[in-house]
């Protein structure tokens, strides 16, 4: 029978290649690093393996699912912050997109006034538009959705 456990924790961490600058003890060093994060994947694989119904490959692609989420999130703040947010005038749509990995219109469209209401609620201050209009930031008490959620948690609302 395949052993998941251990085949999921040597794709995970593989032995790293000895670079020509370093030398021999430097790099054990770095295999022993290696090896003890790998031991600890593995074991934490075992774990789940114990859990009723535990599947090891499955609950790493759904715990990568939700960190590519909170990834996406945290992209649509920081843009929304730099291009609503930051004076005396926001950050190129061109540089955004470049450091991004998305097109121009990408950057322009991935974020909606949600994700400003969330900076602003974060920064205590209003976004450029705001501020032209003489408008406080907005309380985001009732906000909901993904946003909300990492907004809640890092405010530390929804924390038992």
């Amino acid at each position: 029978m395949t052993d998941i456990a251990r085949d999921l924790a040597y794709i995970l961490r593989p032995n790293p290649p000895q670079s020509d600058e370093e030398d021999w003890k430097e790099y054990q060093f770095r295999l022993q690093q290696t090896k003890q994060a790998r031991d600890d994947l593995e074991a934490r694989f075992r774990s789940i393996q114990l859990e009723q119904d535990g599947d090891p490959v499955l609950a790493r692609l759904q715990e990568l699912e939700q960190q590519r989420r909170q990834a996406v999130e945290e992209t649509r703040a920081i843009l929304a912050y730099a291009r609503e947010f930051v004076r005396p005038e926001p950050y190129r749509l061109q540089a955004l997109a470049k450091a991004a990995g998305m097109s121009i219109s990408g950057v322009r469209s991935t974020y909606d006034h949600k994700h400003i209401e969330v900076v602003a609620n974060r920064l205590q201050r209003s976004d450029r538009r705001q501020k032209a209009l003489g408008i406080n930031p907005p309380s985001l008490d009732l906000l909901s959705g993904p946003i909300a959620t990492i907004y809640n948690d890092s405010a530390g609302y929804g924390q038992q």
